[in-house]
Order: structure tokens, then C-alpha cells, then sequence
């Protein structure tokens, strides 16, 4: 969602990802306001789920490392932390109406939208092992970028999502916290699995 809305504002003109800051009062109004128009949808469910801005396919567009840049440049403003929590939790609601549970990936679900969730899962690996993981996600979207690019774009987010004032990255006090940089995609899931399990037995 925050890569959807970083996208949609920069085609306004109103954010770019050369930007050090962004000014409050303009995130109060023209952001605020922007966001008011914002037509975002998906179709499908898990790895086939599409992302849809104003009726346009945007999936693989937003997986780019500018977008990602934009990304975390918006997650600071308060207005639209504030629109996307909110549809979060609808989106959210809306599923477990005919789903016995859901799966929410994000890099404040566990701390600030769902504090509550019955079970927390924190997946963190080396920055040198997402930087692999991201380049062959691009290589799959027919992108080729050098992986020390790839590395610093991962590694200026992480900065920009840890140290910003307003809902910062890190892991809630009672997430499960799994290092992934040696496991398979496979055991990846066999180890949530395996949480989840852990949960459900409990008195």
C-alpha cells in the first residue's frame, strides 16, 4: 500500500525520492487532499495477487527500487499512515468475515496496526542476502540492477524506516523473530507453520 500511494503522489508532482523531507503543512493539505482520490485495489490472493491504481496494473511497477525509495519517503507522513492503517484494518476485517484467520505482512503490523494479533512474526536476514533475494525478484521482473545498488537502496530504507519518529521500524515486544538468511523459502514457511501451530495449542 505505502509503495502504491508513494507512486501515486510522485505522478502528482508531489514527492520525489530525492527529497530529504517533505513539509508538514503541504502533508497536512495537498497530501491529505490527494489521498482523498486515491482508487486502490487488489485482485487475488497471495503470490497472485495484482495491485490496481486508477483501473492500471501497477504490480511490477511498484516493486521497482525508486518505488521503494517513495515508499519510505510517504511512510513519514502522517496523513497517510493515518488513511492506510485505517484501510489496513478494514481490508483486514473484511477477510476474516468469511476466513478463519489472515496473514498480514508489513513493516509496522505487529507494533502499530495489529498490536493485538495473536501471533507476531519478525523475518529479518543480512542485508546482503535480501539484496540477493531483491535482485532476482527484479531479474524475474526482466530488470537487471548491479547488487551493490540493490544493497544501498536496502540499506537507505532500513536507515529511513528505523530512525523516523512516527511508527519506526523494528520488532514488537513479543514478535517470534526468525533470521531467514540461511533458510530455503520452504523452511521459511515450515518455521511459521510451526508458530502458528504453537499458538493454537495453548489452553
Amino acid at each position: 500500500m505505502y509503495r502504491v500511494v508513494g507512486l501515486f503522489l510522485s505522478r502528482l508532482g508531489l514527492v520525489g525520492p530525492g527529497d530529504a523531507e517533505f513539509d508538514a503543512d503541504i502533508d497536512a493539505g495537498v497530501v491529505a487532499d490527494a489521498l482523498a482520490q486515491l482508487a486502490l485495489r487488489f485482485e487475488g490472493t497471495g503470490a497472485d495477487t495484482r495491485v490496481f491504481l486508477d483501473d492500471e496494473d501497477v504490480t511490477e511497477r511498484i516493486r521497482t527500487p525508486e518505488v521503494s525509495t517513495l515508499a519510505s519517503r510517504v511512510s513519514t507522513f502522517p496523513s497517510v499512515r493515518k488513511r492506510l492503517v485505517a484501510l489496513q484494518r478494514e481490508a483486514t476485517a473484511a477477510l476474516l468475515k468469511s476466513a478463519p484467520g489472515v496473514v498480514v505482512e508489513g513493516r509496522d503490523i505487529g507494533t502499530v496496526v495489529f498490536p493485538h494479533a495473536d501471533l507476531k512474526v519478525y523475518m529479518d536476514a543480512s542485508d546482503r542476502v535480501r539484496a540477493e533475494r531483491r535482485r532476482s525478484e527484479l531479474e524475474a521482473l526482466g530488470r537487471s540492477e548491479p547488487i551493490e545498488r540493490v544493497l544501498t537502496d536496502i540499506r537507505s530504507r532500513d536507515a529511513a524506516d528505523t530512525e523516523r519518529s512516527l511508527a519506526p521500524l523494528r520488532p514488537a515486544d513479543d514478535a517470534v523473530i526468525i533470521d531467514t538468511s540461511s533458510l530455503g523459502f520452504d523452511e521459511q514457511v515450515d518455521r511459521i507453520v510451526d508458530e502458528i501451530e504453537r499458538v493454537r495449542a495453548r489452553p
